[in-house]
């Protein structure tokens, strides 16, 4: 057991740490300041008692790359907004000089500060984009060499159409509503001899003037959508629907009309529906009257398929069948 002289020092001893604890925290208070930090899409206010920026970041757990650039706004006691530490990513960018490319990494703001803290040597030499352009991801800086040259024109951009159906007005028949405006584009263009040879290649497009879309009114009644794109009908018919293969029955091999059975083909009762008559089924596709069978009668129809399982797994079905024009 510790002696009494030992307990009454602890004892003397545990005010003065009690004090200066308090007084630690009283001036780490004093000192602390509330900051917003802005990163990645994020938004968060942090209480600290650091001066450096990144170790601020760091200390949020936020990790700052060699090339990220911190942006600091002071605090503002008029307007009452605290400090903002802003990071800001390293973007990449391709550099090309005499021909050869290489990607970096910078996190500066313009084309001329990148090539700056990159060291790369471009006095005298002609820039592209200029050397004022802001960094954005993946720009392409070109220092063009003594048998380069850029060339830039104009080109129209066509206006995106934009359509709206009519059911009420035949298939066809189109109205333009609200006249497309075409937009303007910059085309720059780099020759350069390589290898002996002048060679010109696209190296920006920039869009000057966005187009106006066009407004177009489409008719399309009495029309269908089918995989080889929309098409006309004059009737629609309500129609009981099997499917047969090759195999069944005792024919001949060849169709009603001497043709060679093929997914397309159809037995109709041609009373109903004429020989060669073009039709579209859902779930079947564009077909054509091409055949006929003992129990095809009236609003019938068998559809011809090669597979025998996707014959019976077709089954028996009900369905409107589109008479094509």
């Amino acid at each position: 057991m510790p002696n009494r002289k030992s307990l009454y020092r602890a004892m003397e001893i545990l005010p003065l740490l009690l004090v200066v604890v308090l007084v630690f925290s009283a001036i780490c208070l004093a000192n602390s300041k509330e900051i917003v930090l802005r990163y990645d899409g994020q938004e968060k206010v942090v209480t600290t008692i650091l001066e450096d920026p990144r170790s601020i970041l760091e200390e949020s757990g936020v990790k700052v790359g060699k090339e990220d650039r911190i942006l600091i706004s002071p605090a503002n006691a008029e307007k009452k907004t605290m400090e903002v530490i802003e990071l800001k990513r390293a973007l990449p960018v391709t550099i090309e000089k005499y021909g050869v490319s290489k990607k970096f990494y910078t996190g500066k703001a313009t084309v001329g500060e990148a090539l700056d803290a990159l060291a790369i040597n471009y006095e005298g030499k002609t820039v592209y984009p200029a050397v004022d352009t802001p960094i954005t991801s993946d720009l392409e800086i070109h220092i063009l060499g003594r048998f380069d040259e850029l060339h830039e024109e104009e080109q129209p951009i066509e206006p995106p159409v934009e359509f709206v159906d009519n059911l009420e007005k035949p298939y066809g028949e189109n109205k333009v509503l609200e006249p497309g405006v075409p937009g303007k584009m910059k085309v720059t263009r780099k020759t350069t001899l390589k290898d002996g040879l002048f060679q010109t290649h696209i190296i920006s497009k920039t869009v000057l003037e966005e187009p106006r879309r066009e407004l177009v009114e489409r008719g399309m009644a009495r029309s269908i959508e089918t995989s080889r794109g929309r098409m006309r009908y004059n009737k629609v018919m309500t129609m009981e629907i099997t499917a047969y293969t090759l195999g069944e029955g005792s024919g001949t091999g060849r169709t009603s009309i001497g043709l060679v059975p093929y997914e397309g083909i159809v037995a109709v009762d041609p009373r109903v529906i004429p020989y060669y008559t073009k039709l579209y089924i859902p779930g079947y596709g564009i077909a054509m009257a091409g055949d006929t069978g003992g129990a095809i009668r009236g609003n019938r129809l068998d559809v011809f398929m090669h597979d025998w399982h996707r014959a019976i797994q077709w089954g028996r079905r009900t369905l409107d069948v589109y008479i094509l024009e």
